[in-house]
């Protein structure tokens, strides 16, 4: 039982080890996926090719405006 304790403990970090390095590059991964996205639809925004505005042109500046302001 001695004996096998490290070996059973050894097995078991090392799996962690693996299992939390796979899960730092998916979420390195999806962030940087996310920030694609969002600078691809800033640009969207930006030149107004943005489906997701209104037609009514006000509506569609004041949208823009805020965007801008809430990314800094």
């Amino acid at each position: 039982m001695q004996i096998g304790l490290p070996i059973c403990s050894r097995y078991f970090a090392r799996l962690l080890s693996i299992v939390s390095r796979r899960a730092s590059l998916l979420r390195r991964k999806h962030s940087k996926a996310r920030a694609f996205a969002r600078t691809r639809r800033m640009r969207q925004i930006i030149a107004g090719h943005d489906s997701s505005f209104k037609n009514n042109d006000q509506y569609e500046v004041q949208n823009r405006c805020l965007k801008l302001q809430k990314l800094g």
